[in-house]
């Protein structure tokens, strides 16, 4: 289970269960479905902070039932700093729960977002191993040294 925070101090806690996937689900996302898409779910749920607070909303639902709290009133909470944290505690329980449950969506989940990064920072353990170099990385031409 993750926790976050919100700009007006609200804790939420993220907990994965066939439970909150129903309820994502239905509230019209699958995420059994990650890979599947043009660009894949995972892709649109990184870039899309609306799309993510839509998810998140469908997660944590259930716990705004004994307060105050409205959907309108928790996107006005979701300023940049409480996004950084929502996106932290969503990836690594989302890869947490796909490690028993389908270990190729927490492989794709990690290399999609560099995730031994992310990962690390979520969870707070260090990685030995290197990362693989982009192919995106281009070597500067000796004309510009």
């Amino acid at each position: 289970m993750r926790t976050f925070k919100d700009s007006s101090g609200s804790e939420w806690k993220l907990h994965l269960t066939v439970g909150a996937l129903k309820r994502i689900k239905t509230a019209g996302t699958d995420l059994c479905a990650m890979l599947d898409g043009n660009p894949p779910l995972l892709v649109r749920l990184q870039d899309d902070g609306v799309l993510l607070a839509d998810v998140v909303w469908a997660w944590i639902e259930p716990q705004t039932k004994d307060s105050a709290v409205t959907r309108d009133k928790f996107d006005l909470a979701l300023d940049a700093a409480s996004v950084g944290e929502l996106q932290k505690a969503f990836w690594s329980e989302l890869s947490d729960f796909f490690q028993s449950l389908n270990p190729r969506v927490k492989r794709v989940i990690e290399s999609t977002l560099g995730a031994g990064e992310n990962a690390q920072v979520a969870s707070g353990s260090e990685s030995t191993k290197s990362p693989a170099p982009s192919e995106s990385t281009q070597t500067p031409s000796p004309s510009a040294n």
